[in-house]
């Protein structure tokens, strides 16, 4: 699973210039148009990357297309399709960082504890699988003020429910802040 911003922004970029490359532009645009409502915009490939569905949808165009292409186009294809595997594939491995463990936890206990706030947060958006949230949750936890918002909103939480859980995750996030920098930059 890929957790960290910059390894997405570098997949993105490889795939745009694989795409303009082997001018693919248009049966990108094409593929995308019956997955958007109306009126609706084609994501970009950023934002293919951040959902499931559509990095699925992204990695049968790639694979399908590519096949159409030159040995050397076409390997570059399938390896870029397997990258796209990688986003949202989940290891044991991947959990064991202490940052990404934390992001685990708080998935599933802002589920369990108050799936609205879960909700209006935007960590959960249709088309998502079980990483896709985590990997926000993760974004978040790297942001300084997200972080802190994260904390006051458990502390709320553990007005209502008291719990040993929710505490042990508020001590871990106070413990993550001295660990990260203060990151600056466009999120969501």
């Amino acid at each position: 699973m890929i957790y960290e911003q910059d390894k997405l922004e570098k997949l993105a970029s490889e795939i745009k210039k694989y795409l303009l490359e082997c001018k693919l532009g248009d049966a990108y645009i094409e593929s995308f148009r019956d997955l958007v409502p109306a009126g609706g915009k084609i994501p970009g490939i950023r934002a293919v990357l951040d959902n499931h569905r559509l990095r699925d949808h992204l990695t049968c165009f790639l694979m399908y297309r590519s096949s159409l292409l030159p040995d050397q186009d076409r390997k570059q294809g399938v390896s870029l399709a397997d990258k796209l595997d990688e986003v949202g594939a989940v290891r044991k491995a991947d959990k064991k960082e202490e940052m990404a463990e934390v992001a685990w936890e708080l998935n599933e206990v802002m589920k369990e504890t108050d799936f609205i706030h879960y909700l209006d947060a935007g960590y959960m958006r249709a088309g998502d699988n079980q990483s896709d949230p985590v990997r926000r949750i993760y974004r978040d936890i790297g942001d300084r003020e997200k972080r802190q918002d994260i904390i006051d909103y458990l502390e709320t939480v553990l007005e209502k429910v008291h719990s040993e859980k929710i505490m042990a995750l508020i001590s871990s996030l106070e413990n993550i802040t001295d660990k990260v920098p203060a990151r600056s930059g466009k999120v969501r």
